[in-house]
Order: C-alpha cells, then sequence, then structure tokens
C-alpha cells in the first residue's frame, strides 16, 4: 500500500489511485470512528479498531500525516483518533502488570 501511495504521489495521481486509496482510508479512519462503546470495549470492537488501524498504517507517511491535521474536532478523523488514544488506552490500563514499571513499558 505504501509503495502504490508513494508511486501515486510521484506520478501526480496520472494513474488515478489517488481516489481509491482515499476510499480506503476514508472507509478504514470510518470504521475505527464509529466504535460507540469506549467504555465497555467489547473484544469484536478491538478486533476491527485493530485490523482498521494496521490498514491505516499500511500507508504512507504523507498520506497518514493527513490523519492528524483536521480544523473541525468532531470530525471522523478526530474522532478516530480519539478512538485509537482510548482503545490503547484500554489495554495498557485493563491489563497492566503492576509489578512492571511504567519506565519499562515506555522504553
Amino acid at each position: 500500500m505504501g509503495v502504490i501511495c508513494h508511486l501515486e504521489a510521484m506520478s501526480g495521481g496520472t494513474p488515478g489511485a489517488s481516489e481509491i486509496l482515499r476510499s480506503i482510508l476514508d472507509d478504514a479512519t470510518a470504521s475505527i470512528a464509529s466504535t460507540n462503546d469506549l467504555e465497555h470495549l467489547s473484544a469484536e470492537a478491538l478486533y476491527r479498531i485493530c485490523e482498521c488501524s494496521f490498514d491505516v498504517a499500511a500507508f504512507s507517511p504523507e498520506i497518514t500525516h493527513s490523519l492528524f491535521v483536521f480544523s473541525d474536532t468532531s470530525s471522523s478523523k478526530a474522532t478516530c483518533l480519539n478512538v485509537i488514544h482510548k482503545a490503547g488506552n484500554f489495554g495498557f490500563t485493563m491489563f497492566g502488570d503492576d509489578r512492571v514499571p511504567y519506565e519499562t513499558i515506555i522504553q
């Protein structure tokens, strides 16, 4: 996916894959953003968040950078990032091992 994004960017969009790539990225972020119950994440919801996060991560850095640029905090992009953040915190806080120091985990 990253190679396709790079080739599309380098060619100035001549091959015409930009719309398809944008659709794939938008679908992945919308799916993540649609996760409603962040307080009681189910295994299915976590699986969907992870799968869609892998899809997003497959894009080139130039494309994924667009996720962090938004002016409306209620946008799908902002909601997507909030869900990823909450899901990450859920995994860290719910299943953390108190015997492992926080500094070790951060490293």
